[in-house]
Formats: structure tokens, C-alpha cells, sequence
């Protein structure tokens, strides 16, 4: 999905059943809440680089290259459309995706179309939303429809919007749980607290003035929850101490309980839970971490050692050389994840 209100519904619907199971022994982390729901794997966001279009000018990147992050947070260069420099599909494992009805705010029609400042704002907006990753779940461009508000509905396609997905990207509802890029390395393109944008003020600002036209005022939405508001809890949550044998045992070897897993961390105690790329997977105070892509075989507990990268795994952290030892006595934490923002192992051990 995008940054925005549509995607957590979808992010909280798909991982609420339960996908962040218990430390109890023997738990396959999908028995607590009812049968598991079945997501795709997670494909990591990596940069693309392509030739531009034969009409198009030459690109910023390498060559002429245009280089566009193929992530939900990721964006094209401005004037550009994000589905042809980047691979949607990868985009859509990124959040669950299946289309959801779409709001109908002007069904007989929005006069201030015959506006000319008001419609040179709008294509703006447009255009922006169509060169960033967005686009991939909120157009046509979506396999199986779109996910509540489309850039491609006809007329004033603002109607599409619910007055919560508005608010949302007029900045009164906290979304920072969908991560960002650093705008210098996303085309300049930067998601403050809206859709990602070269200008997020100006994003804001439209947004704002389309709540306002609905009559609807900045302070009811003060009580609004956060979207992301799974991934918040995943962030917030406190771990526990280990049981059943999790941690690190004495000769290295890492148990975990809740089946197969993609994302080993082991961290300093207290460090912040990982959530999602680009920005939040990667807390301060981790030690070790190791990655199975989403074409490769998960880790089973207890076939991996600390500081020995698994046949088929890679390590994320450190970028280069062995992690620094584990200290006997200290204590540190064990996060184990099957698939990005899917915990199934969080508690701390005692280092032997």
C-alpha cells in the first residue's frame, strides 16, 4: 500500500489475526487468534536505475539513468511516473494490498474544477502521488482495483477521499510509521507527515484546504489514532524475559519458539523493536542482524549461530566484519521476525 489512512486498514485488517505470537513453548505464532492470514513475502526496497522514456529528458542518475527506490516510500523523479521507472509488484509486498471501496465526496460534480488556481493545484498534487509509490495501490495501476482514493477517477478524484484519509494527509493524524526515505537520496521527494512530496508544505497545505471546504475543522481529528497504529504497538511492546531455552546459548547456537523466521536480530538491551524499511528496521543498539531474502529458505531455531552467517542468509548488520562479542553476564535481547513487521520471538537473555 501507500503512506496513508488506506494502507493501515489493510496493514492492522491483514497482521491483527495474530501475527505477533507469544513467547510460549511450542507456539507456531499463528494459533492465538484464529487460522493465519496468508501474506506475500516482504521484497526489500532496492534502487533501480533505468534509461528514461524517448520522450522524456535525460534522468539525474548515472549516465542519464533515472534511479527510483522500488519501496512504498520511494518516488521517481519529479514530471515522472513511479510505474515506469520501478516494479509495482515488488511495491504491493510491501503492505497487503486488495482494493477497497472508494469514498464518492462529489458525485454530481465539484465546480471548483472551473478554477483555474484550483485545478493547477490539483494536477500538482496529481502528478506528485503518480511519481511515488503511492501510485502502485491508489490508481488504475492496481492489478484488482484501487485501494479507496484513486489519482484516475474521473472528475474531481479529491472526492474519493474519505474526510480521515484528507486529515491524514493534511498532517493532523500521525502516519510516521510508514517510514521514509531521506530526501536527497529519494529525488527530493520527502514525506513529512503527508504523502511523499518535493514540497510536503504545500502538500499540507492543500490538504488542509480541502478539509476546510468540507466544512470539517483541524481539531476533530485531535483524538484520531495514529495510522500504522500494528506497527506502533510492535514498537511499543516491552519484552519479557526469555523462556524455553530462547537466547544465545553458551556455544552460540540461538533458539527462538514461533516456527521458521527471515529477520534474526540480536540487540542491546533496550534498544527500540524494528518495524519496517526504510528507516525503522534497523534500530540503534543492534549488534547482529540477518536477512533471508524472499527467495530463499527461512531459519529454523537452533541452526544458527551467533556471528555465523546461515548458507542463503546475508547480514544486514554490521554492514562489514563480525558483530562485537556477546559479554557474559550483560544482558541483551533476541528479535526474531518471520517476515518484516511479523514477530514471533521478543524477549532478552542473559549473554553466558
Amino acid at each position: 500500500m501507500t503512506p496513508l489512512a488506506g494502507s493501515l486498514v489493510l496493514l492492522a485488517g491483514a497482521l491483527g489475526c495474530d501475527r505477533e505470537a507469544a513467547n510460549s513453548c511450542g507456539s507456531d505464532g499463528q494459533d492465538l487468534a484464529g487460522p493465519p492470514v496468508e501474506l506475500p513475502i516482504l521484497i526489500q526496497p532496492t534502487r533501480h536505475c533505468r534509461a528514461p522514456h524517448e520522450d522524456e529528458p535525460a534522468g539525474d542518475g548515472p549516465e542519464g539513468q533515472v534511479c527510483t527506490w522500488q519501496a512504498v516510500a520511494g518516488a521517481t523523479e519529479p514530471g515522472r511516473v513511479f510505474a515506469d521507472y520501478a516494479d509495482c509488484g515488488v511495491v504491493r509486498t510491501q503492505r497487503p494490498y486488495y482494493p477497497m471501496p472508494s469514498a464518492d465526496v462529489y458525485p454530481q460534480g465539484d465546480p471548483r474544477l472551473e478554477e483555474v488556481e484550483y485545478a493547477s493545484e490539483l494536477q500538482w498534487v496529481q502528478a506528485q502521488i503518480r511519481a511515488t509509490g503511492c501510485a502502485c495501490c491508489h490508481s488504475d495501476v492496481a492489478p484488482a482495483g484501487p485501494v479507496r482514493w484513486t489519482v484516475d477517477a474521473p472528475g474531481n478524484w479529491m472526492g474519493t477521499f474519505s474526510d480521515r484519509d484528507v486529515a491524514a494527509l493534511a498532517g493532523l493524524i500521525d502516519t510516521s510509521m510508514f517510514g521514509r526515505f531521506p530526501p536527497e537520496d529519494n529525488n527530493g521527494f520527502h514525506r513529512v507527515d503527508s504523502v511523499p512530496s518535493t514540497d510536503p508544505d504545500r502538500m499540507r497545505s492543500f490538504f488542509a484546504d480541502e478539509l476546510h471546504h468540507r466544512g470539517r475543522l483541524p481539531e476533530e481529528f485531535d483524538d484520531a489514532p495514529p495510522t500504522g497504529a500494528i506497527l506502533l504497538e510492535q514498537q511499543a511492546y516491552e519484552v519479557e524475559p526469555c523462556a524455553c531455552g530462547e537466547g544465545v546459548g553458551h556455544d552460540g547456537t540461538i533458539e527462538w519458539s514461533g516456527g521458521e523466521a527471515r529477520y534474526l536480530y540480536v540487540m542491546e538491551a533496550g534498544a527500540a523493536n524494528p518495524t519496517i524499511p526504510p528507516n525503522l528496521d534497523l534500530p540503534e543498539g543492534t549488534i547482529w542482524r540477518v536477512d533471508v531474502p524472499h527467495d530463499g529458505t527461512p531459519l529454523e531455531s537452533g541452526a544458527v549461530e551467533f556471528g555465523v552467517v546461515p548458507e542463503g542468509a546475508a547480514q544486514d548488520w554490521p554492514h562489514a566484519g563480525a558483530p562485537a562479542s556477546l559479554e557474559p553476564g550483560q544482558e541483551y535481547t533476541l528479535y526474531v521476525t518471520r517476515d518484516v513487521a511479523q514477530p514471533i520471538t521478543r524477549c532478552t537473555f542473559i549473554a553466558q
